[in-house]
Formats: C-alpha cells, structure tokens, sequence
C-alpha cells in the first residue's frame, strides 16, 4: 500500500518507485487487481463519509477527476 501511495502522491512513474518500496511492477499489478476489485472506489466512499462526519468537505465543491492532469509525456494535438 504505502508503495502505491508514494506513486499517487508524487506524480511519478511506476518504474520511478525508490527501492525501499518493492518493485514498481509488483506495486502497479496491485494497483490494478484493486482496481478492478473495487477497492479504490470503496476507499474513497468511506473516506468522503468520515469527512463529512467531520465537516471537512464542502459538497458544493466535492470532486473526483483526473482529466485536468495534464500528461507527462504530453499527449496526441
């Protein structure tokens, strides 16, 4: 976990992951089996619940998209 975490929190690539972490394929399959699995919309539900719990979220502005991200290689114009 914490070696796909360090990718999503830096914006790195998966064969960019320090050593200390494991492999970067081995982290990225796991990415992926989650993700197909559902874990990651599960975690991000239960999340956006303890949030609001605590009143940390302000619907009115609640988001979830990667579309503004902009490619790191660039992209076809």
């Amino acid at each position: 976990f914490e070696a796909i975490r360090w990718i999503l929190t830096t914006g790195a690539q998966w064969n960019e992951l320090p050593s200390k972490y494991g492999s970067g394929k081995t982290a990225w399959k796991r990415f992926t089996a989650w993700k197909k699995q559902g874990v990651w919309k599960d975690i991000w539900q239960k999340l956006l619940v303890i949030l609001d719990k605590q009143d940390k979220l302000t619907w009115e502005i609640a988001y979830l998209d990667g579309t503004f991200a902009s490619a790191k290689k660039g992209g076809k114009k």
